[in-house]
């Protein structure tokens, strides 16, 4: 039997759902991601530490893939993720620093111009219309 996972890389939990191909869900796993606060100076701060969002993420996949019965294989992977964090690397693909969760306080003067330049409607409409482009190319397949 031919299965799609999805992965949600979310700033609460990654969880690994995989399903039939007409949809139907036949196993699953989640676990919650560890938000780290690493600077004394700013204990408000927090970040995500790639190496436990992609520790969480082999996780749940490896769990979810587990369950499943002889026979049964993962033909293809759709993800979703953190839309609005991202990782600094350098030219090498080193990291220059955490993600930034969208928590962090120090966001808040970048999130409050950026959505004054937009307008709030125009924010939500945009990320109703390409959440329905993600979901319509999911049934494509």
């Amino acid at each position: 039997m031919e299965l799609l996972l999805g992965l949600d890389i979310g700033s609460t939990s990654i969880k690994s759902i995989i399903y039939t191909k007409d949809g139907k869900p036949v196993s699953e796993a989640s676990k919650r991601l560890a938000l780290t606060h690493n600077d004394p100076e700013h204990p408000t701060w927090c970040v995500w530490r790639h190496e436990d969002v992609w520790g969480t993420v082999k996780s749940v996949i490896k769990e979810s893939v587990g369950k499943l019965d002889p026979g049964m294989n993962v033909k293809a992977l759709a993800v979703t993720g953190f839309g609005m964090d991202g990782l600094p690397i350098d030219r090498d693909g080193n990291e220059l620093y955490d993600l930034i969760s969208w928590q962090c306080p120090r966001t808040v003067p970048e999130f409050e111009e950026w959505r004054e330049y937009f307008g709030r409607e125009d924010v939500i409409k945009e990320t109703l219309r390409r959440s329905t482009m993600v979901i319509d190319s999911v049934y494509r397949l």
